[in-house]
């Protein structure tokens, strides 16, 4: 189920020995919160973890239009990071969806015809030659699954990953506001244990494999600050 930032928030202060949030305030907490967000959506698309692939909804083309996400106004998917595959029908038909080819270029092709058949994926834009008929346009793309942390209200979407979060937030503010390095790695100790189980777990569901166990490699301050 999805759980609120502040969860993760209040068990970081639970952790640091400050339950009553007097020195590890939400407000202080946020910024170093959103940095291992980014640990943790890495290793969710280093390792290729399912939970990052996503289909979109149906993305309707009208005839003659040449692009989703640039000057056609047709908005990608606002989640997306790459695009895997990219399939397409008649719009309003029942019939099975075909895949695209995905092509550094388009072909030069003058006249239109009734379905795309090819893509170009260039400068954050899906460019399209023109079809005639309007096209119903799904993508299979790596999305991010933690989205926008904006304040403690925000809602996290990755299950298992509460843990994680919790001690490498906490290992982060322990260093760069606690100023405790001892106490930071202890807590990424935890957060690397975390990390293995949320991984091993998606990664087993998903392929059926062993994933061997490795230690968490803490980013430094210069990361931090960079």
């Amino acid at each position: 189920m999805p759980f609120n930032v502040s969860e993760i928030l209040a068990g970081s202060a639970v952790l640091l020995n400050d339950k009553n949030l007097t020195i590890f305030t939400f407000v202080d907490q946020l910024p170093f919160f959103k940095i291992a967000c980014e640990d943790l959506r890495q290793e969710l698309m280093d390792n290729n973890i399912p939970i990052s692939n996503v289909t979109s909804a149906g993305i309707i083309v009208p005839a003659g239009i040449t692009n989703i996400g640039g000057d056609s106004n047709i908005p990608l998917p606002i989640d997306l990071i790459d695009i895997l595959e990219v399939w397409e029908r008649i719009n309003n038909s029942s019939v099975s969806f075909l895949l695209m080819s995905k092509r550094a270029f388009l072909p030069k092709i003058e006249v239109p015809t009734s379905y795309f058949g090819f893509y170009a994926w260039k400068n954050q834009i899906i460019e399209l030659p023109k079809a005639t008929s309007n096209i119903e346009v799904k993508i299979d793309y790596i999305g991010d699954p933690l989205g926008n942390i904006v304040d403690d209200n925000t809602q996290i979407r990755v299950i298992n990953s509460m843990n994680f979060l919790k001690y490498r937030n906490a290992a982060l503010c322990a260093e760069f506001i606690g100023e405790n390095k001892d106490r930071a790695d202890s807590l990424n100790e935890n957060a690397g244990r975390a990390r293995d189980i949320l991984l091993n777990i998606s990664i087993k569901s998903s392929q059926n494999i062993f994933t061997r166990r490795r230690p968490f490699r803490a980013r430094s301050a210069s990361w931090y600050t960079r």
